[in-house]
């Protein structure tokens, strides 16, 4: 389907879009990730002829094999550990982190 953002257009930007939507009866989420998987390989080996891509600033992507799954904790936890700088540790976060908390580290990054 077509979407529009309400942002500001030129000749290198246009705030309307194509989405592409995918529902699959009786699954979860492990299946929609399979499903996900599948098709960006598929549409990778349907354009190239390969499931490995390249960006346009040269760096080579291969998209095949199996993807790595993590929970959002998990992903943000080993974001927040890359990031971090001092000598402390990066805290850990999850759906218990007080607000005040969270607020500090996002305080920390701006």
């Amino acid at each position: 389907n077509r979407n529009f953002r309400n942002e500001g257009a030129d000749s290198t930007h246009s705030p309307e879009f194509a989405m592409l939507e995918a529902y699959q009866a009786y699954s979860d989420y492990n299946g929609i990730a399979d499903l996900t998987q599948e098709l960006i390989q598929n549409a990778a080996i349907a354009v190239t002829g390969s499931t490995e891509v390249t960006w346009a600033d040269g760096t080579v992507y291969d998209l095949g094999g199996e993807w790595e799954r993590m929970s959002m904790y998990d992903s943000l936890n080993d974001a927040l550990a890359d990031a971090w700088e001092g000598a402390d540790a990066a805290p850990r976060i999850d759906a218990a982190t007080p607000l005040a908390d969270l607020t500090t580290i996002a305080e920390r990054f701006g």
